[in-house]
């Protein structure tokens, strides 16, 4: 850390206290996005935690940390654009010069008719699968934090994470799932990963927006119908996670699903696919008035602990839901992801496999005790 920076900002603003999570990530975004590349952003803080999470922004977003400085109780921290290799300095005495990006002419040949796409299979009844997340190798773990920083080239990356994606493939199909994930193995977490890649977007909490606009509960509701719209709705499923950092359940969500349900039954997507293993969650009873052209994912698993479910205690749980909805609307899964941040995940790959195992025999014989 240096008193003073060596370079000299193309721009700068006082962010004050505010944290990472609390509004100061979506500042540096509206200053830094109309900057060119290789420009400079300073940004003077008194929040003692952006020096830590700042950096990790930075690494997320393919943006450089040049330099820190400290002057009193405020640190400020300079970013640069892209990388401090793409910046052009103009001579002292001329304005600063707008480098155009180099053009090359590239022919492309579009075909008069675009092969049609094929179907996609319908998701039958009663289907068993998981939640997205799968425990990843070490070995990927380690790829994923170098490619992050910069130091494994994006080939190199991707060759690994897809000998990882078949080794989750593969579990999941000797486990006899119906509906098979890459496991998510590239990202780290399930939310960074997403806002790291869109262009404009930052990650905020939804709570700092609430008191920006004129109908909160609508903005809420808001939000997943816009990112849904024009998307066939059967292939859209709406996941709640009530926590799953840990497998200590004493500090996670509590509460059924009653004031939540109204919410979920105006949401545009084609299943709901929520947490019902964990006594946190509540009875299946508090979804009663979902629409009845809405599907209902079933947890019938609890991925924080090692114990596996007896077909019994599975079969229990789904035919609950089966009475209330219909064998022909349940779907089957785990209440959430093995796996929700790569590097901490809740259950090891084993077990579950073996869990997924449990569901699908379960599966097997309420398909025979249905007519399914």
């Amino acid at each position: 850390m240096t008193a003073v920076h060596a370079q000299v900002p193309d721009a700068a603003f006082d962010g004050g206290d505010l944290d990472c999570g609390n509004g100061l990530l979506l500042l540096i975004r509206q200053r830094i996005d109309p900057l060119r590349r290789g420009q400079l952003l300073k940004i003077i803080s008194t929040e003692s935690s952006v020096r830590e999470d700042l950096p990790a922004w930075c690494r997320l977003t393919k943006n450089e940390l040049v330099s820190i400085a400290s002057a009193g109780a405020a640190t400020s921290f300079l970013v640069c654009k892209g990388t401090l290799a793409e910046r052009v300095v103009a001579p002292a005495s001329n304005p600063p010069v707008s480098v155009a990006p180099r053009r090359t002419a590239v022919s492309v040949t579009i075909p008069e008719r675009l092969p049609k796409s094929a179907p996609a299979p319908v998701i039958a009844p009663l289907s068993v699968m998981g939640i997205g997340s799968w425990p990843r190798p070490r070995w990927l773990l380690r790829a994923l934090h170098e490619h992050m920083e910069g130091r494994l080239p994006d080939a190199e990356f991707h060759a690994t994470a897809d000998d990882a994606v078949r080794l989750a493939v593969a579990a999941q199909l000797r486990a006899g799932v119906d509906v098979v994930t890459d496991g998510e193995q590239r990202r780290d977490s399930y939310a960074s990963f997403v806002a790291s890649r869109l262009d404009h977007c930052q990650l905020i909490p939804l709570t700092d927006l609430l008191p920006l606009v004129d109908d909160p509960e609508a903005f809420e509701r808001d939000l997943v119908n816009a990112v849904t719209s024009g998307f066939p709705l059967d292939r859209i499923a709406l996941h709640v996670c009530r926590g799953n950092w840990t497998p200590d359940e004493s500090t996670c969500l509590t509460g059924d699903y009653t004031a939540l349900a109204p919410t979920l039954a105006q949401m545009q997507v084609g299943a709901c696919v929520l947490e019902l293993c964990t006594p946190r969650a509540g009875e299946v009873l508090a979804l009663r008035s979902l629409p009845d052209d809405r599907r209902v994912g079933v947890g019938v698993v609890n991925q924080k602990h090692a114990r596996i479910e007896t077909c019994e205690q599975i079969m229990a749980k789904a035919e609950a839901a089966i009475e209330m909805f219909g064998a022909e609307r349940v779907l089957l899964h785990p209440d959430c992801g093995f796996a929700t941040f790569a590097d901490n995940p809740v259950s090891p790959a084993a077990i579950a496999e073996q869990k997924l195992c449990a569901v699908a025999e379960a599966a097997g014989r309420l398909r025979e005790k249905h007519g399914m």
